[in-house]
């Protein structure tokens, strides 16, 4: 394995001096085809015209065509961009576009302790030991298996896995494999490999018998680089930033809480013989990955835990652990501990399975409505930004949330609502969706199951639709320069769920649950001053931020002028409401109207925070122009009709939702 990987490493140093050779030959070639090219188009100009002549500009053209050609293979490879792999020009455009999203992913300091920290080796040590807890070693294991599982593999079965690998099998293994896939930390795709199997291949073969006489890999050789994804728009720590390892592999929790201990008896548990579990175990102990920070790699360190998904085997490894899971809940419906619901004399659901997700389905009884409020407890935590064992204050009931909007809420049906609704619901009861359950059940008895042969089908996202709406709101094509680079920001935020977002500010604002720093101060905790952010002249309360401060004034100023209002002084929300409700024009006009001024709050409130955490003070200068295009952003997700952005531009009063 050593000596393969040596190989490797030699040929990718000798690969390189190839490639910078081959690029100034073909920069020479490229100068001289121009050449030519601008020789012939002198004499085309002064009349000089002949076939001879037209071929052999034709032949040029062609061989610059070329030339491009195998210039955007080579980006198209390195980017790994879908719009570029369709066909998207090897342009300047395009470079453009690489470099700021390179530069949007860039880490440029998190908090550590309460302090903003931007000196890179110590970045870099706080995500290493982010990652390396989070697949730390989980301890002993107290609990084993201790019951026969009825499925189990048969004793020529077991030893059929562990029979000896033939190079054959080797060599199909890598033809399976897709060609064009993003290369692993070594550089090298399967592309290659096949192309150059001749010279390579008999060292791989050997490479991997070595795993599977030994069980296990050399150091070195199941290693991962794994790079960063921010979560949001302004990631602050390193919980917001999503792992993503370079081997084509992604991290999700469910994956990452598999211990291996547990996994190990539950293959033991159907029969799997040792030799298979020991190369099981040789995939797993020998992995090794260091973090990408800014294209700096960490100090590696070592998983002990979780499976990788990506990996061709992690999903039924990972299938097996959750069959594990339907045997163990099954004795616990037969040992009468839980109960689910009887759909007949012969049939009672219990739980359901989805990828790794799972629905516990049970009767409505003292015991079972504990399923309830621990999963309450759940949605009322995220709803408050609660992660682990974080306490944050709760600046709204959870009642008040779960309440309609007629008594201020947010209109989100609680799990004991949503239980009896549904409990509620009889196949007695009047409707067309009772009646076609009844017709549904009378077919069933006379042996056709109709569901059986149904399928359900999501046409689209909202994203889709959002960006489906907004492209096709446009009278031309939109133009390259900066109508493209206005295109894309636009485009990115269409993929946020800023509408929620701005929603449930909005929501916020109306009952004053925003940490201000006077509410801040009404809750007991310290702040450092209670002056504005912005201007430093007044308290920083609700009214003072949305709608005394001057960037308020001057943001509301802005907006009675695009939309050709009246100036009238706002102070406070309820001004605002009183305002707003009296004035003369269409509800779905207004609607919008409201629309554009909770996207403005949510501004705001946003460049008040950036000011507060970020390491750069944000511009303020460009704040309008992110309201406006925020602003169609969510009135175009809640619109039943489209409508074209220059019209958004000019006369948003004119729109109807």
């Amino acid at each position: 394995m050593i000596r393969f990987k040596k190989k490797l490493q030699i040929l990718k140093k000798e690969i390189r001096v190839y490639v910078v050779d081959q690029k100034k030959k073909q920069l020479a070639r490229v100068n001289d085809l121009k050449s030519k090219l601008s020789d012939i188009d002198r004499i085309l100009d002064q009349g000089g015209v002949n076939d001879d002549l037209l071929l052999s500009r034709m032949e040029c053209m062609n061989n610059l065509q070329d030339v491009k050609a195998v210039d955007a293979r080579d980006s198209i490879q390195k980017a790994k961009i879908q719009w570029a792999v369709e066909g998207d020009e090897n342009s300047k455009f395009f470079h453009g576009i690489v470099n700021r999203k390179r530069a949007n992913l860039a880490v440029k300091g998190i908090m550590i302790d309460g302090d903003w920290v931007d000196d890179p080796s110590r970045v870099k040590d706080e995500f290493r030991n982010h990652f390396a807890a989070r697949f730390q070693d989980p301890g002993i294991c107290h609990g084993k298996i201790n019951f026969s599982f009825p499925n189990r593999l048969n004793h020529e079965q077991s030893t059929e896995l562990e029979s000896s690998i033939t190079r054959e099998e080797i060599r199909n293994a890598v033809w399976g494999c897709g060609e064009n896939k993003s290369p692993g930390p070594d550089g090298f795709t399967f592309e290659f490999f096949r192309k150059f199997w001749s010279v390579v291949g008999p060292d791989f073969c050997t490479a991997v018998e070595w795993f599977f006489d030994h069980a296990s890999f050399s150091i070195g050789c199941n290693s991962s680089f794994i790079a960063l994804i921010p979560k949001s728009l302004d990631p602050k720590s390193v919980g917001d930033y999503r792992p993503i390892s370079l081997i084509g592999i992604d991290f999700a929790k469910a994956y990452d809480s598999i211990r291996w201990d547990y996994l190990e008896d539950v293959l033991h548990s159907f029969g799997f013989g040792s030799k298979w579990r020991s190369w099981i175990r040789g995939c797993l102990n020998s992995g090794m990955a260091s973090i990408l920070v800014n294209g700096s790699p960490t100090s590696e360190f070592q998983f002990h835990r979780g499976l990788k998904q990506g990996d061709p085997l992690a999903p039924y490894l990972f299938i097996l652990v959750m069959e594990s899971l339907h045997l163990s809940f099954t004795r616990v419906i037969e040992a009468g501990i839980f109960t689910g619901v009887r759909i007949d004399p012969s049939t009672m659901i219990s739980h359901l399975f989805y990828a790794d997700d799972v629905v516990f389905i049970g009767e409505w009884s003292q015991d079972n409505l504990k399923v309830l409020n621990s999963m309450e407890a759940i949605r009322r935590n995220f709803f408050n930004g609660t992660q682990d064992d974080e306490r944050k204050i709760t600046w709204v009931k959870w009642t008040k949330a779960l309440a309609s909007k007629k008594q201020g809420g947010l209109g989100v049906s609680s799990f004991y609502a949503l239980n009896r609704a549904l409990l509620e619901l009889s196949a007695s009861h009047t409707s067309t969706w009772s009646s076609i359950v009844k017709e549904i059940n009378i077919l069933k008895t006379q042996g056709i199951d109709i569901i059986s042969h149904c399928k359900i089908r999501v046409e689209c996202t909202v994203a889709d639709k959002m960006v489906a709406s907004f492209t096709s709101s446009f009278r031309r094509e939109v133009r390259g320069g900066a109508e493209s680079l206005q295109l894309t920001q636009i485009l990115d935020l269409l993929g946020t769920t800023i509408p929620i977002k701005v929603n449930i500010f909005a929501w916020k604002v109306s009952l004053d649950r925003l940490p201000t720093r006077s509410n801040l101060a009404r809750r007991g905790v310290l702040v450092p001053s209670s002056s504005c952010l912005i201007c430093n002249v007044s308290d920083e309360d609700l009214a003072h931020l949305l709608f005394r401060c001057d960037l308020a004034i001057e943001v509301t100023r802005l907006v009675y002028i695009w939309w050709n209002l009246v100036w009238i002084t706002l102070d406070s929300y309820i001004s605002w409401l009183s305002w707003i409700k009296a004035l003369r024009m269409n509800s779905r006009s207004k609607s919008v109207l409201e629309g554009v001024f909770y996207t403005a709050w949510w501004s705001i409130w946003s460049y008040r925070n950036q000011i507060l955490f970020s390491a750069k003070n944000p511009w303020k200068e460009v704040l309008f122009d992110d309201i406006v295009m925020r602003s169609f952003t969510w009135c175009i997700a809640r619109s039943k009709n489209t409508f074209r952005w220059d019209s958004w531009l000019q006369h948003p009063y004119l729109l109807f939702l």
